[in-house]
């Protein structure tokens, strides 16, 4: 039963890290994406001015920007290559999961067949 929990969670980690990349690259493109129209707002009253803003200020970031997405892409394929590997996992632990509640309850029918029996051959 321990090596089936544990077999769940190392199929698990791989994705677990993957999802917090792509939380750590998405919060890392929303933070650009605020930066660039905090920095850009003031000029926004001059559409002339503001747009050259917005397109200087993304070229300067825009290596990072693409790094974050193709993080986010890799990471999806990840997720979606080991997904099958988790899902047969937890499949097989649910099924030592049960094959173990059956042998239980076959132990305590047992003990109550053991505990009747000698109760009525008791005097």
């Amino acid at each position: 039963m321990i090596q089936c929990t544990s077999a769940v969670v190392q199929s698990a980690t791989p994705i677990v890290l993957n999802v917090t990349q792509i939380v750590t690259a998405m919060t890392d493109l929303n933070n650009k994406v605020t930066s660039i129209t905090t920095f850009c707002a003031p000029l926004g009253t001059t559409l002339v001015l503001a747009v050259p803003c917005v397109i200087l200020v993304t070229t300067l970031v825009i290596g990072n920007v693409v790094n974050d997405i193709n993080v986010i892409t890799q990471d999806v394929n990840n997720i979606i290559a080991e997904a099958p590997g988790l899902i047969q996992e937890i499949q097989s632990c649910s099924a030592v999961v049960q094959n173990a509640t059956t042998n239980v309850y076959s132990l305590l029918d047992e003990i109550q067949t053991c505990v009747n029996n000698f109760v009525s051959s008791t005097p």
